[in-house]
């Protein structure tokens, strides 16, 4: 039932798609593209059959996966790989360039990867992102819906992480006023406090920047961004180092029965609201390895 109900909104999308290929995408179309995670469910062969990855029960990792981390660079995973590249979008043209990947041997890695080599158009309706390929590849056309990440718990003024799926909460995220030495009101804080012995840093660091033990890390909460009260209102903005339209990596150490994993969070603040996104996390299978930030090992 739930691989029917896939494939009748799949239909739908083409048929709403089939109806606007007249017109380009939207700038909105292109903002919803660059803010979300995209998880591939599905793809269409040369001759027009549509395969439903959860179908497939000989593909060993189902996570095919694809983000925009900035106007010009995409990550993503494409099964038991991880891979980056550049992109390019004008209107309805989109192109992947110097593609770079691990070289771990997974069924489909190879042909998700061709086809994001060959894409030519793109097209977002209905929640679902097209991808047109080139027609001599297996995949000539990719469909990505948004990408759920389980691990974490949005609550009304705090946002729990759960990085390791074991059902406790590892990492969380709140928002308090700041007082200052005179008990008067400073301003508002976002703070991510870490949970047992777990660790964290207190600065973001760049897709694909190594993480391990040569970062500092710390127990205490640490501040994501702030609004500051003056003249008898708050500012009008929140500022901070992760206040961004992206997702910024930010590095943690994981204590797991005295073992050490490294990991990242992609966090970023909304500067007008406040409001906390994670776009995306991962850990380390293997104590004291290091990991690179956008990694999924």
């Amino acid at each position: 039932m739930k691989t029917q109900l896939l494939l009748v909104c799949l239909l739908f999308a083409l048929l709403i798609t089939s109806c606007e290929n007249s017109s380009e995408p939207k700038f909105s179309d292109y903002e919803q593209m660059k803010s979300k995670h995209w998880q591939l469910i599905s793809y269409k062969l040369e001759s027009g059959e549509i395969v439903i990855l959860e179908d497939m029960d000989d593909v060993l990792s189902k996570d095919f996966n694809l983000n925009f981390y900035q106007d010009s660079i995409c990550y993503g995973t494409s099964g038991c790989n991880s891979y980056s590249a550049n992109y390019l979008v004008y209107n309805d043209e989109i192109s992947f360039s110097n593609l770079t990947s691990t070289e771990v041997y997974c069924k489909l890695t190879n042909e998700y990867m061709q086809s994001l080599g060959a894409a030519t158009t793109w097209n977002y309706n209905n929640n679902i992102l097209k991808i047109v390929s080139s027609s001599d590849i297996l995949m000539t056309e990719m469909y990505f819906q948004e990408k759920v990440i389980e691990q974490i718990r949005y609550m009304e003024d705090a946002v729990f992480i759960d990085i390791n799926t074991d059902g406790y909460n590892d990492f969380y995220i709140f928002q308090i006023d700041w007082f200052g030495e005179r008990g008067d009101t400073t301003g508002k804080m976002i703070l991510i406090h870490p949970e047992y012995d777990n660790r964290l840093s207190i600065t973001p660091v760049e897709l694909n920047k190594k993480i391990d033990n040569s970062i500092s890390y710390y127990s205490l909460p640490h501040n994501l961004a702030v609004k500051y009260y003056n003249d008898g209102k708050y500012d009008d903005f929140w500022q901070g180092n992760f206040v961004s339209d992206l997702g910024l990596y930010l590095p943690i150490r994981y204590v797991f029965a005295d073992d050490e994993y490294f990991g990242w969070i992609q966090i970023s603040v909304d500067s007008q609201t406040g409001k906390v996104k994670i776009w995306d996390m991962a850990l380390q299978n293997t104590p004291g390895k290091s990991i690179n930030a956008g990694e999924k090992p």
